[in-house]
């Protein structure tokens, strides 16, 4: 259903001519400043406007890296099937050896349906917190999840039901990642 490109911003040179479908991976305070700096030399940006756009759009799965998509997937929060939870994220190594995170259906989807992710999968690693902090914004995990639950704390928003596990540990395992067949996207 969606597939994205996973590029380490640590590589990237440009910002001009990135393919749509490309999602950057920071691993540290200095990529995110790269990115702010290319976005202001090549794109015309103000330093405010990036940091908003971190705000609203820079996710992650593993603790590791924060991601953001050059082109946004529009998936909004479910946490459940009942809430219209369709799409499960997981990481996929594409034939080139290069990673990409893939959306997969959970369940059928009909062409017109809104696509639901569970944002409580999210886990941005400690520096992108302290980021945001320093900054003076939260996050798109925080914000979501405060506006739909009253918090962002697991007591309160309760613990999502498919833990993240990269794609060469989920078929190590054994987990439903490796093992189950996705639905189909309807047309």
């Amino acid at each position: 259903m969606i597939e994205k490109n996973l590029v380490p911003m640590s590589t990237t040179k440009t910002l001009i001519g990135i393919p749509n479908n490309t999602t950057f991976t920071f691993q540290c305070t200095e990529d995110l400043e790269k990115y702010i700096s290319l976005a202001i030399s090549e794109g015309g940006y103000t330093r405010q406007d990036i940091l908003t756009y971190y705000e609203h759009f820079m996710y992650g799965f593993n603790g590791v890296v924060s991601c953001l998509n050059v082109s946004t997937w529009t998936v909004n929060h479910a946490g459940t099937a009942e809430d219209g939870l369709n799409i499960r994220v997981q990481e996929k190594r594409l034939p080139d050896g290069t990673m990409a995170y893939e959306g997969i259906c959970v369940k059928d989807v009909a062409e017109g349906d809104e696509l639901y992710m569970d944002y409580r999968r999210f886990k941005l690693p400690d520096f992108f917190v302290e980021f945001t902090n320093s900054h003076g914004f939260g996050d798109v995990r925080k914000n979501t999840l405060t506006a739909v639950y009253g918090s962002d704390a697991e007591a309160k928003i309760g613990r999502h039901g498919c833990p993240w596990l990269p794609s060469r540990k989920a078929a190590e395992k054994g987990s439903p990642d490796a093992k189950s067949a996705p639905a189909k996207a309807v047309k």
